[in-house]
């Protein structure tokens, strides 16, 4: 089933205290008790303040209703709702005031042919996943091996989604990789080791389908020099010996030449 993402982000506000704030994919009241996924909304907060995922069906129409309980103030947000994808299903702005809950429109996924490269019955598993070198020095360069397979008949273009995810890194990529059917092949992305445990996340799209999920945790070594890619301390003592320290020392005995002839020049001019 398809998955979204909702988003909205505070654009100003004139109110003078906390809300609660929702985006729900059903009609809501003025109840604000009953709303599901509602979060407390900083009477300072500014951009990005709310951003969940969802699972939907594909060919059924939502409705996309947003709540503030706005008594007095008024905020003026964007909302955004997007495939995981990144194609965007619905980008509206509002003002939100006493009227605090609004109907902003209606998102769909399907029902419609499918896009070029997803055809109908469209199947495929990602076979493993894995890291090389694992544990991994921060700054170090780590191959990240993906085995793709399309399972289905016939060719497919498919969306590879990767997030890392850690205490340092939030981060999310997308590739395509087209196979014929039964077709397998593994695909590789180099990244610089972050500088803490992590998860790398890959999931398989087709479309907008969501067909497999694999997670390899990365963990931080500390007790070797990198493989690759890294920098060894020793290395950058080296390169400092090596770089920089001789034109300090030349820089040294210029001036100490420079200090010799003007001590030799006060000499001459106390004889004369």
């Amino acid at each position: 089933m398809p998955e979204i993402r909702i988003q909205v982000y505070v654009l100003s506000s004139d109110d003078v205290t906390n809300r609660y704030l929702t985006v729900e994919l059903s009609e809501i009241t003025m109840d604000w008790n009953s709303w599901p996924h509602k979060i407390v909304l900083n009477k300072d907060a500014r951009g990005l303040v709310y951003d969940r995922t969802e699972t939907i069906s594909e060919g059924v129409t939502y409705p996309v209703y947003i709540g503030i309980t706005a008594f007095i103030g008024s905020w003026t947000v964007k909302v955004v709702v997007l495939t995981i994808t990144g194609q965007i299903l619905l980008d509206k702005t509002t003002t939100v005031g006493a009227e605090f809950v609004q109907n902003l429109g209606t998102i769909r996924i399907g029902g419609q042919p499918p896009g070029d490269g997803v055809p109908p019955g469209a199947a495929g598993t990602i076979v493993s996943l894995t890291a090389t070198p694992n544990p991994a020095v921060a700054g170090e360069t780590v191959t990240l091996s993906i085995r793709v397979k399309n399972t289905g008949t016939q060719t497919t273009t498919y969306t590879l989604v990767g997030y890392a995810l850690g205490t340092c890194v939030n981060e999310l990529g997308m590739l395509p990789v087209t196979l014929t059917a039964g077709e397998e092949k593994t695909v590789e992305i180099r990244f610089r080791m972050h500088p803490c445990q992590h998860t790398q996340t890959v999931k398989l799209y087709a479309g907008e389908n969501l067909l497999d999920t694999k997670s390899v945790t990365m963990e931080l070594s500390t007790d070797r020099p990198p493989q690759n890619g890294g920098d060894d301390i020793s290395e950058i003592i080296d390169k400092i010996m090596g770089d920089i320290m001789p034109p300090m020392m030349q820089m040294m005995g210029m001036m100490m030449m420079v200090q010799a002839m003007m001590g030799l020049v006060g000499s001459l001019t106390q004889v004369f």
